[in-house]
């Protein structure tokens, strides 16, 4: 994925002016992402993104995608899963126009996500696969790990015990040891799929 290095090249060759505006939207998006790590109210996320959206259109800057996909993001946080269909799907389409798998990637599995919501098992499958794909491609273990995870929690719905377990196999693999949240998880669901499929020693 070169559309960030294509974004900073952009950058460097706008005048003033727009790269001004471009600073600007960079900084709410920035401001966006802090005000999430801090874990406050989505009230308060939520115009960051809305103007770090407005402003990188603005400037013409192709970031403008990445505050898209956070908007998307809220999106599923709030469980307005309409929202994040509309809004995941304009970021696919223009992440693909401008070359940023990375962000499609995480696009497709939000769209997965809310598929697997809404009993559209197909449209999830199809996204999971997708965002797979783009994950290959831009060498992001950590996501694809995340992805696999949710795949396999799909295909044991499904009642697919070995696409479950394959999958399952695959993410434990691309988890970091730093993301303990994540393990535990990833160990205790296992217990769980193992323990209801009657093994005990898995």
């Amino acid at each position: 994925d070169h559309s960030l290095d294509a974004a900073i090249t952009d950058i460097r060759k706008a005048d003033t002016a727009r790269r001004t505006v471009i600073a600007a939207g960079i900084r709410e998006l920035a401001g966006g992402f802090a005000a999430q790590s801090a874990e406050r109210p989505v009230a308060e996320i939520r115009p960051h993104f809305e103007a770090a959206a407005r402003l990188l259109r603005a400037g013409r800057s192709s970031l403008d995608v990445w505050a898209a996909f956070a908007l998307a993001r809220l999106a599923v946080v709030q469980q307005r899963h309409d929202e994040v269909v509309s809004r995941a799907t304009a970021v696919t389409e223009r992440a693909k126009r401008i070359g940023a798998a990375a962000v499609a990637a995480r696009a497709h599995w939000l769209l997965g996500m809310t598929a697997f919501t809404l009993n559209n098992w197909s449209a999830a499958m199809r996204h999971y696969e997708e965002a797979l794909r783009l994950c290959e491609a831009t060498a992001e273990t950590t996501l694809a790990a995340s992805v696999h995870l949710n795949a396999s929690v799909l295909n044991r719905f499904l009642g697919n015990v070995g696409a479950t377990w394959r999958h399952r196999l695959i993410a434990g693999a691309g988890l970091p040891a730093y993301r303990r949240v994540q393990r535990h998880t990833y160990l205790t669901s296992g217990a769980v799929t193992a323990s209801t499929e009657s093994l005990p020693l898995t």
